[in-house]
């Protein structure tokens, strides 16, 4: 029985890796850049010029496409900015730009003067990575524009700005996970082990062929004692018990 329990074990490991299917592993590269603002006025974002003062950050490595198939990109920058207004209604626009300036990551609007907490973030899906790919770097751009008359804002970073670039992306090995049949073959082998060590288990301990020996000997003692009283009334002998 043994021997049958070690050689059920041996096959089901080896036919479980046969019915094992690839996961595409997902995993995740986080660069980091900065953002310095130096004392900056702030042209008329409205029509006809359009006008926005471009800052670029420092460079950040660009997702290299051997790495495997990026998935999202997430832009993250923050930091303190003093902003110094003429306007009576100041109003600025501050927006976050991917590599090459074309879209937009995110934006907000900011009313009054003084001390500006920034924080922007976006997320670009699937279908518009392709600025943050390359085999070199790339910069994100911050966009500030004003409705209020050109120069009649001035803006300023306390310290550099601080930014994340975080690429998700699916990587071309794979990690191998059993498919459900596999689970249930393994499951069914080691319930079939278990019944097995168990019979073997019972068997040592009172066999079966003795059990049916002890039981046919017992039916026979019965038997002949019978017999033995049956035979002593006919013969006129006092009856002897069973």
């Amino acid at each position: 029985m043994r021997k049958i329990a070690c050689a059920l074990t041996a096959g089901i490991m080896c036919l479980a890796p046969l019915v094992a299917r690839a996961v595409p592993a997902v995993q995740s590269i986080t660069e980091t850049f900065s953002l310095t603002i130096p004392p900056s006025p702030v042209p008329n974002d409205e029509a006809p010029t359009f006008a926005f003062a471009s800052l670029p950050s420092t460079p950040f490595p660009l997702f290299v496409p051997s790495s495997g198939t990026l998935d999202s990109v997430t832009v993250e920058i923050s930091g303190s900015i003093k902003w110094v207004s003429l306007a009576d209604e100041p109003l600025l626009n501050i927006g976050l730009l991917p590599p090459g300036g074309e879209g937009l990551l995110d934006n907000d609007n900011y009313y009054g003067s003084g001390m500006i907490d920034l924080h922007l973030s976006g997320v670009e899906p699937a279908d518009l990575v392709a600025p943050f790919v390359g085999a070199t770097s790339g910069e994100v751009t911050l966009a500030v524009g004003s409705p209020n008359a050109a120069n009649a804002n001035i803006i300023e970073s306390n310290a550099p700005l601080t930014g994340l670039v975080t690429y998700d992306f699916t990587s071309p090995s794979s990690t191998r996970v059993p498919e459900p049949t596999s689970l249930a073959l393994l499951g069914t082998g080691l319930v079939g082990i278990g019944f097995l060590r168990r019979r073997c288990r019972h068997g040592r301990k009172t066999p079966g062929p003795f059990r049916w020996r002890l039981r046919r000997r017992g039916a026979g003692c019965s038997a002949s004692a019978e017999q033995r009283r049956r035979k002593h009334i006919v013969s006129g002998h006092s009856t002897i018990s069973p």
